[in-house]
Order: structure tokens, then C-alpha cells, then sequence
């Protein structure tokens, strides 16, 4: 995933590790505050981030829009990409609901993989929220090792292994909602706004692109969020 943004992000002018604190409006135009540094000015704004990141920045400028993100909560989810130098002797390459894992998944099927096998483990969000804080040490070498138990298998030393704490994974009480105040030029994105997939989230960004192209920045408009 991370590979798939920094590739499409060459051609832009794109800040990483730039944490946003607030966003600040000033003579129709938009700044965006960070810890020592600022950047704008930006016609519009479009926070594409978790229902619970995005609530705090929506709330100075547009109530109706933060009311709608802090309606929503998710759940976190303990993530691993594992690789093995070979395949291993596994029944399936795909798995949801069994263990502690709401999904396990091989990556040997894809073409092109070469002769390693890289699987990608989720932690169900129970487990996950109980060992939240754990280290990604610890949580990789625990959800390896179930990985193992799961398929009574021994397994080689990983390659390369990798945990990531995913602290808002999973949105639930969402329901199809567009985001964007044409007033002020603001809008919001997100698997939060339609539905709690990666397809959702590109869904969202793609209804809140029409819906800003057919809807244009008018300071005489009064609104903020479009059904």
C-alpha cells in the first residue's frame, strides 16, 4: 500500500512526516499548521484520514462535518507482512475468521513473485485492541508464531518480517455520506464515508471529486455536507 502512494505521489509536491495540528483559515484561502512549520496558501482542503484524525480539524470550521466523523469509531488491527525464503506446505493460500486472525494471505498466487512466499496477517480486532500497545517486535513474533500453530507447520526464518499497528483499521457505524463545504472550500474522505474497504476509500475520494467538480467553491453557500 505504502508503495502504491509513494509511486503516485512523484509528480506532486508531497510533505512526509508533516503531522497536521490544525488547519487555519485566513482572507478565503486555507493554511495548514503543523508542529514549527505552516504551508498554504491552498484553495481548498480534503482531509482524507480517519473518521477520529479528521473530527479535531473539521470541528473549528464546519460543525455539521465533525458531527458526521465523530459518529464514527474503528477498530484497531495488528498487521504482519511476513516473507519465507520458499514456499511453505500450507492447505490455503487465503483464510478469514480462524484463530486470532480475521485474515491470513498468501501472495504466491500474484504472478510475478519469484520463489519466495510473502504473507500478510491480521490480527482479529479483539486480540488486537487487548495488545494494542505491544511493541511491533512483540506483536510480529506472537502472530508468527500462532500463524505456525494455525497450520501445525514449522517455518523457516523469515526474509524480511514487519508488524504495523493499525489504530483505526476497521470503521463501523458508518453509513454513505459525502463531505464538502463549498462555502469554505473543505472536504472530508475516507473508508469512513462509504464503506470499510480499500474500494470504499477509493470510492469515497472519487464521489467527493465529482461531487466537488459539479459543486464549485462559493463563499455565498451555507452547507457542508452533501447526501
Amino acid at each position: 500500500m505504502a508503495t502504491l502512494v509513494r509511486e503516485q505521489s512523484r509528480r506532486f509536491d508531497v510533505h512526509f512526516e508533516f503531522r497536521v495540528q490544525s488547519l487555519v483559515r485566513e482572507d478565503s484561502s486555507w493554511m495548514i499548521q503543523a508542529e514549527g512549520d505552516c504551508v498554504g496558501p491552498f484553495d481548498t482542503v480534503v482531509i482524507a484520514v480517519p473518521a477520529e484524525q479528521a473530527a479535531p480539524l473539521l470541528s473549528l470550521h464546519d460543525l455539521e462535518a465533525a458531527r458526521e466523523a465523530a459518529s464514527v469509531r474503528s477498530s484497531p488491527c495488528w498487521a504482519v507482512m511476513v516473507e519465507f525464503p520458499h514456499q511453505l506446505d500450507v492447505p490455503t493460500p487465503f483464510a478469514t475468521n480462524v484463530d486470532i486472525f480475521s485474515m491470513v494471505a498468501c501472495n504466491r498466487p500474484k504472478p510475478e513473485r519469484g520463489d519466495g512466499e510473502c504473507w500478510i496477517l491480521h490480527a482479529n480486532s479483539h486480540w488486537s485492541q487487548d495488545h494494542l500497545e505491544w511493541s511491533p517486535p512483540e506483536a510480529a513474533a506472537y502472530l508468527l508464531d500462532a500463524f505456525a500453530r494455525l497450520f501445525q507447520i514449522r517455518l523457516p526464518a523469515p526474509t524480511f518480517l514487519k508488524a504495523h499497528r493499525w489504530r483505526f483499521s476497521q470503521p463501523y457505524a458508518q453509513s454513505s455520506r459525502i463531505i464538502w463545504n463549498p462555502g469554505i472550500g473543505l472536504g472530508a474522505c475516507g473508508d469512513w464515508c462509504h464503506s470499510p474497504t480499500v474500494e470504499g476509500a477509493w470510492l469515497s475520494g472519487v464521489l467527493l471529486a465529482d461531487t466537488m467538480l459539479s459543486q464549485p467553491i462559493d463563499a455565498s453557500v451555507n452547507g457542508a455536507v452533501a447526501r
